[in-house]
């Protein structure tokens, strides 16, 4: 410990922010007694002392000298030894302290004595004398700290004993005060210059004063008291990586953190220096208490909850068209986390007519139609968020598109195919068509649906039989959400023109080949050459056309079966129609194991596998191409008109074979696939 002083001409405060300065300890002195009249001594103060220690003369502190942490040193003067009796001697340390107070303590007390001089003479001598005039032999006290113990002690000669201290005129710095044995302490409370009048009476009512100037100094202030500023932790989400730092003010640096009680999430640790870090992998909430201790071995603690959950997920991933007009409903749901969820929107909103509520409600009435992508994001009551763009589609209203004035073009031939497609808008496709409540179509003509939006009018050669005229009448068109569309029409029926002999000579044309150019002739006889072939209404399979000549050419794209009315007229406006139906065939194709890789055989054992033939023109022909060859104990054997088998015993030697295998259909179409073969050792 550094050398200090303590007394007339320095203060030294040393403030300790710790629960105990040191602890008690037993004292002793040296010398342990003097000579009344003898002058002044040192006095040598023996135990274990920490700074801010004072000697106490009976209770009252004197200037101290610390020699070491193990001894203190006071110069007694002799106006303290003028008379002989016992002294108590003590130490006064401070114990705790705090911003706003200091606690002392004081060791066990020792007698010092003062002793009486000797006497020798045997032959007793009365002496008048006079005492010497009453003075303040103290000119000046110390300085002080704010916030530091203060001492000094005023002291005086002559006159008559005991003496009586006060403060005549002045005031003493904050927090100070005299004693009547002469004491100055306390601890400053204000810094500044201070000037007072000590005033010093004796027991002969004699009285002397000096005026004395002092000033206290601003202290350092006091080390505010070791607490955990953090609060709260946040909450955790299982599998993913978690990061949180506890955080402490005040005490004395650095600091150590532990777990006092409770537990922490599975996966989670705290370190030393307050860091809460890992990876939960359990659902749950946990209370647990931490605590810092700081260098000085204060600590404090601090309870915390903390949450685990599964990562929060919408599990929404589409919602409902709306429909103009109409009123919509539909409600986001989400997962893990910790609930209740509150939802909102990011950005963009919804159709025009709708909102989301905090709740995930989406509702109202669209009023625009269109498809509206939107992103909402939902966010747990541990703030975790998750989001998501969902796609609201809001369709037209259903209405017919097609002849806005109502008046189908052209007329219907009494007698005649055919066909006529009306387009609807809006709505929830595919569309149902049907003729409205209360409302008849011509005699022998059908609605129908011919694709996902349109309704087909439509009659075969000869179906249509009402009388020639004008006929009104009304389609409706239902969509898959009930929403109904109606319109009226009319419709010219006019009487078939007569033929004069005029008839189709051609009944069926031969069936056409995927994507085999193709050709066929459609003939006509009678009346009055030459002739003129159109369409009505349908056209021809995909690929093909149909001349004025009659000529039905092209490549078809499609396979399946197509039905299609044609009109021939003659030069003298003769007209027959007749409805014709071709099939046209798939490409011939080998359709079994479309990987190439056939099953395994083993040599020596028997083996059997079947390929399957499509489209072509059956029956089919197998044959193992030019090049090619199978393995050895294996041959093509054809089961019906459009499969084959390979059969036989293997007596190939374990490898991999790789072999071509060609159908052909009864047109000479041709499919050829190359497969291997693997044989194994017996």
């Amino acid at each position: 410990m550094s050398r200090f002083k303590l007394g007339i001409a320095t203060l030294v405060m040393v403030l300790v922010l710790a629960s105990s300065a040191f602890s008690a300890t037993t004292i002793s002195i040296s010398p342990t007694s003097a000579t009344a009249g003898s002058g002044s001594i040192t006095l040598t103060v023996n135990g274990s002392f920490g700074s801010g220690s004072m000697v106490l003369w009976n209770g009252v502190a004197q200037s101290t000298v610390g020699v070491s942490s193990t001894q203190l040193s006071v110069t007694v003067p002799a106006t303290l030894l003028a008379t002989a009796g016992t002294v108590s001697i003590a130490v006064r340390y401070p114990s705790t302290v705090t911003k706003t107070s200091t606690t002392y303590v004081t060791t066990n007390s020792v007698t010092f004595t003062i002793l009486a001089p000797a006497t020798t003479s045997s032959t007793t001598t009365t002496t008048n004398t006079t005492a010497s005039p009453l003075a303040i032999s103290t000119t000046s006290v110390p300085i002080g700290t704010t916030g530091t113990a203060y001492s000094a002690n005023l002291t005086a000669t002559g006159g008559t004993a005991p003496y009586t201290w006060s403060v005549s005129s002045g005031a003493l710095p904050a927090g100070l005060t005299l004693s009547a044995a002469g004491a100055i302490s306390g601890t400053p409370t204000t810094s500044g210059s201070y000037s007072f009048v000590g005033a010093v009476k004796d027991s002969a009512s004699n009285s002397a004063s000096y005026t004395y100037s002092t000033s206290i100094a601003m202290g350092a202030p006091p080390t505010p008291p070791l607490a955990i500023s953090t609060t709260s932790v946040p909450a955790g989400t299982t599998g993913t990586a978690y990061s949180a730092t506890l955080a402490a003010t005040g005490g004395t640096s650095p600091y150590s953190w532990t777990l006092s009680s409770g537990t922490l999430p599975t996966g989670l640790t705290l370190s030393s220096t307050g860091a809460i870090s890992g990876t939960p992998t359990a659902s749950g909430s946990y209370s647990f208490t931490a605590q810092v201790s700081d260098s000085a071995s204060h600590s404090a603690t601090y309870n915390y909850s903390i949450s685990s959950a599964a990562p929060l997920g919408i599990t929404t991933t589409s919602i409902g068209p709306g429909y103009p007009g109409q009123a919509y409903s539909a409600t986001l749901a989400a997962t893990g986390g910790t609930a209740p969820y509150t939802w909102s929107f990011m950005g963009v909103s919804l159709p025009p007519g709708l909102t989301l509520s905090a709740a995930g409600v989406i509702s109202g009435t669209p009023t625009a139609s269109g498809s509206f992508p939107f992103p909402v994001q939902v966010t747990d009551s541990a703030s975790r968020t998750a989001s998501y763009t969902f796609t609201a589609t809001v369709p037209g209203t259903l209405a017919f598109a097609s002849y806005s004035n109502g008046v189908i073009p052209g007329s219907e031939i009494q007698g005649s195919a055919y066909s006529i497609d009306i387009l609807a808008t809006g709505g929830f496709t595919p569309l149902s068509c049907s003729v409205a409540s209360g409302s008849a179509l011509p005699t022998g003509l059908n609605v129908s649906a011919s694709s996902a939006n349109t309704c087909r009018l439509s009659a075969g050669v000869g179906m249509v039989t009402a009388a020639p005229g004008n006929y009104t009448f009304s389609l409706q068109a239902t969509d898959t959400a009930g929403h109904i569309a109606t319109k009226a029409y009319t419709l010219a029926v006019v009487a078939p023109p007569s033929t004069g002999g005029l008839t189709i000579s051609t009944t069926s044309p031969p069936s056409p080949h995927q994507g085999t150019p193709y050709s066929s002739t459609l003939t006509a006889s009678g009346a009055t050459p030459p002739y003129t072939w159109t369409y009505e209404g349908v056209s021809l399979p995909p690929g093909l056309t149909l001349s004025a000549a009659g000529v039905i050419s092209g490549t078809p794209t499609s396979s399946g079966t197509f039905p299609f009315p044609v009109q021939v007229g003659d030069s003298a406006s003769h007209v027959v129609s007749y409805t014709f139906s071709v099939s046209v065939i798939p490409p011939l194709y080998l359709a079994s194991y479309n990987s190439g890789v056939l099953p395994g055989a083993t040599s020596g054992a028997a083996y059997s596998t079947d390929f399957l033939a499509t489209g072509g023109f059956p029956p089919v022909t197998w044959s193992v191409p030019s090049g090619s060859t199978l393995p050895a104990g294996l041959a093509l054997s054809p089961a019906s008109a459009n499969v084959c088998y390979i059969t036989g015993t293997v007596t190939a030697p374990a490898g991999t074979y790789t072999f071509s295998l060609q159908a052909t259909d009864s047109n000479g179409n041709t499919s050829t696939r190359v497969y291997s073969l693997t044989v194994a050792a017996p």
